[in-house]
């Protein structure tokens, strides 16, 4: 994937769950053209180190420290799903774009907050989700746009991702 010289989207992981590691840290790493991880963050100084060290990116605690010395663009938020609301809201008012994991909150007046405060800011927010983009999805979408199968009201898939 050609970025057209553009110089790369700096990205920051914010938070330390299993995906930052091992899913998170190598897709922004193998794409330097695209992107560059310029630090991560976590609620804990054990595990924002330790994952820190092993991405070998600078590694915070404190969200404003890490947004005025690396000047990130992109959050990747990684957190516990129950936090996912909380700290995705934290990486919004802080001034990032950000990726979220599904769902993108545990409470719906959480998700709400994101919303507004990204539409607030001029902010993109995505959800790691991308089965409806996937061509077979894309093809059902089409089909009903359509009208071929009338007014559809309910809908049933019986799919395991993982």
């Amino acid at each position: 994937m050609a970025n057209d010289g553009k110089k790369p989207l700096r990205v920051a992981i914010i938070g330390t769950a299993r995906r930052s590691d091992y899913l998170y840290g190598p897709i922004v790493q193998a794409l330097p053209e695209e992107v560059e991880l310029v630090g991560v963050w976590g609620r804990g100084t054990e595990s924002a180190r330790r994952l820190g060290e092993s991405l070998d990116v600078p590694w915070y605690t404190d969200l404003d420290r890490l947004m005025r010395e690396q000047a990130p663009e992109i959050g990747i938020v990684s957190v516990a799903y129950g936090a996912n609301g909380e700290v995705g809201l934290m990486a919004v008012e802080a001034g990032l774009h950000v990726l979220l994991e599904t769902p993108i909150a545990h409470k719906l007046s959480e998700a709400d907050a994101i919303i507004a405060a990204a539409a607030q800011r001029g902010l993109k927010i995505e959800v790691a989700e991308q089965f409806h983009r996937r061509p077979l999805e894309q093809i059902k979408l089409a089909l009903i746009a359509t009208g071929l199968f009338g007014r559809v009201h309910t809908s049933f898939n019986d799919f395991a991702g993982h």
